[in-house]
């Protein structure tokens, strides 16, 4: 007879927010080539100009980003616990892809409180995966 654990309900709730918040995030990674921005009027003009000269690394930093987060929570629904090796490429991913203004003070200093703030949530996202793909594995729900 296997004793398994009984995963919590609200780990899957938080697994499947995780990978719905993650694959909006691909999906922008995908047709950022395609729309770029999208509708670019709702950013300053400084902030439009900063967003076409972003360069390639930066954009390969998104890739990471969002590729890892959408297998870390694709792992967290299968239950791996290689969920955690791909929250931390997609935090390495964000440092990457946001590396570029953050280092630059003329950059920074135009950005407005909408792209910091979206940034933060983005960042508090990923680390939130790391700590449910890392606790769930101590817990043994994740193998």
């Amino acid at each position: 007879m296997s004793l398994e654990t009984k995963i919590p309900v609200w780990f899957w709730v938080a697994a499947v927010l995780l990978l719905a918040w993650n694959l909006l995030g691909l999906s922008a990674f995908i047709f950022d080539p395609v729309y770029g921005a999208g509708d670019m009027t709702q950013f300053t003009e400084s902030e439009q100009a900063k967003y076409t000269s972003r360069p390639i690394w930066a954009y390969f930093g998104f890739a990471a980003a969002t590729v890892g987060g959408s297998l870390g929570s694709l792992m967290l629904i299968l239950k791996k616990a290689r969920a955690t090796t791909f929250f931390w490429i997609s935090l390495i991913g964000l440092v990457i892809q946001n590396s570029w203004f953050i280092v630059d003070n003329d950059i920074r200093a135009t950005l407005s409180p909408m792209i910091w703030g979206v940034q933060t949530f983005i960042l508090l996202t990923i680390v939130f995966g790391i700590w449910l793909s890392r606790s769930s594995t101590l817990k043994g729900w994740l193998n």
